[in-house]
């Protein structure tokens, strides 16, 4: 509804009002009702630590490009075979922080993350 337009200068509760107009009753409460959805965090009880997972792969996922970052690209040989060797050969067979501090050759951390959160 209002994704593909500006943000506009309305209250929130009115934007609110709008989308229960426009889609039905979504959220349980009658429109009239002064709801404000965006102040609550019934979200993290939906998501659980199944969003904490994903974001914390992201963030290893980050950190372990930059290791390819450092040398010549994603396409450098020796660190995709070192990759290959150090994690996916190994499986579940040893511990995930194991194999990423032997890959990354350090303790892992969010720089990598941040740095992408501060990009995009």
């Amino acid at each position: 509804m209002y994704h593909a337009e500006a943000l506009p200068e309305k209250p929130l509760d009115t934007i609110w009002k709008d989308g229960e107009a426009a889609y039905g009753c979504f959220s349980g409460f009658p429109a009239e009702v002064l709801y404000r959805p965006e102040l609550g965090w019934t979200h993290l009880a939906a998501y659980g630590p199944r969003y904490i997972a994903y974001q914390n792969s992201l963030a290893v996922s980050k950190e372990l490009k930059t290791v390819w970052c450092s040398t010549s690209g994603l396409l450098d040989k020796d660190v995709t075979q070192r990759y290959r060797s150090t994690i996916l050969e190994r499986g579940s067979s040893v511990d995930p922080s194991e194999m990423i501090h032997e890959f990354l050759g350090r303790p892992h951390t969010t720089e990598g993350y941040l740095k992408w959160l501060n990009a995009v």
